[in-house]
């Protein structure tokens, strides 16, 4: 028999099963919370696929729970470590992590 602790246990789980963590350094270097989260998930994703990575704004936008004026700040206050270029046809953002050391 499942309890409502039970319940409440799996809805508290299912909601931190894709948390996205912030180093507090990246907030430093952006100078926005908005910023270091793009920052820290374009790290996490160029890590992942092991290469550049596209994503559309909107896939960007639903991940991050952003407004476009959020995500359109954030992508301009981490152009400093974010390089992003459109490549192919249809023309898509590929996003990559800017690492030499000057500009960290």
């Amino acid at each position: 028999m499942t309890t409502k602790k039970d319940k409440e246990i799996a809805l508290v789980s299912a909601l931190l099963a894709k948390p996205i963590a912030v180093n507090p350094v990246l907030i430093d270097l952006t100078g926005s919370h908005e910023a270091a989260i793009l920052l820290s998930q374009a790290i996490y994703w160029e890590k992942t696929m092991g290469r550049e990575f596209w994503k559309t704004n909107e896939e960007w936008m639903q991940e991050l729970r952003m407004k476009v004026w959020m995500f359109d700040t954030a992508k301009k206050k981490a152009s400093k470590y974010l390089h992003i270029e459109k490549k192919g046809m249809p023309a898509r953002n590929h996003y990559s992590v800017r690492w030499e050391v000057e500009r960290w």
